[in-house]
């Protein structure tokens, strides 16, 4: 790959399977760091905060500072305060999400509310998105973190926030805004902390429908990992193509200078 002056890199499936190491992942990240590469971690997961975050990927050995990852739920925090400043908000989510929400400023509220938030809430029941629901169809702004279908853990996949947000669509008729990958906001914001432009910068990740369509949309260059979801043979009926492909990051220098 020419040019390339910067790395965005993804967990789930990349570095990690859930709560589990992809052995030799944690060096590949010090190697890359020792070369003076710029890069961030980048990470959809919003069922928690940025610290609890961190502290996940510290736990799992990744030396990592807080500049070196960006979540969907900072994204989040970013794109409300730059799209909605004075709404009032209803999220569904985890406390440490709900709670780094209201350390950047957000105006939550439980009713009378502006945009229905939809993070991974792993309490999500019935009452919740129907409440959710009624608002939508009230008028309220729908905003979802993420779009992802599936999470990876240590023993499968369980399920992510876009089943829930399939619910939501097709019962209010209203389709959601997304704020983490593949939409723009992740990728102005890697931007801006990498200090370079999309040209110079490649999307490393397992899936094709969030890191590589994030990739091709805010036209950076892309490598795809067969470590997580995606296998070769998803390619063939998508229209999303990464420009590389690699067995997993430990094979990144074979096509990434550092």
């Amino acid at each position: 790959m020419d040019g390339i002056k910067g790395l965005l890199i993804d967990v789930d499936g990349t570095l990690c399977l859930g709560d589990s190491i992809i052995p030799g992942t944690a060096e590949i990240i010090e190697k890359i760091r020792l070369s003076e590469i710029p890069f961030l971690v980048l990470s959809n997961n919003s069922s928690m905060s940025s610290e609890e975050y961190l502290g996940k990927l510290h736990r799992l050995g990744f030396n990592l500072k807080r500049e070196e990852l960006l979540t969907a739920t900072e994204a989040t925090v970013f794109y409300l305060k730059e799209k909605y400043p004075d709404a009032r908000v209803m999220p569904l989510g985890m406390s440490g999400f709900v709670g780094e929400l209201i350390d950047g400023g957000i105006n939550i509220v439980d009713d009378s509310l502006d945009v229905v938030l939809l993070a991974y809430d792993k309490t999500i029941n019935f009452d919740k998105l129907n409440k959710a629901g009624h608002y939508i169809k009230q008028g309220s702004v729908f905003l979802a973190t993420h779009p992802d279908m599936l999470c990876n853990s240590s023993d499968g996949y369980d399920i992510d926030i876009g089943a829930f947000i399939m619910i939501l669509e097709k019962s209010t008729g209203v389709k959601a805004t997304i704020i983490g990958k593949p939409e723009d906001t992740m990728a102005r914001l890697s931007m801006k902390r990498l200090n370079l432009p999309a040209k110079d910068i490649a999307v490393i990740g397992d899936r094709l429908y969030t890191d590589i369509a994030f990739a091709n949309k805010n036209k950076m260059q892309s490598v795809l990992v067969l470590s997580g979801e995606a296998t070769v043979s998803d390619l063939k009926d998508s229209q999303v193509k990464p420009d590389y492909i690699i067995g997993s990051i430990l094979d990144l220098d074979k096509v990434v200078k550092f």
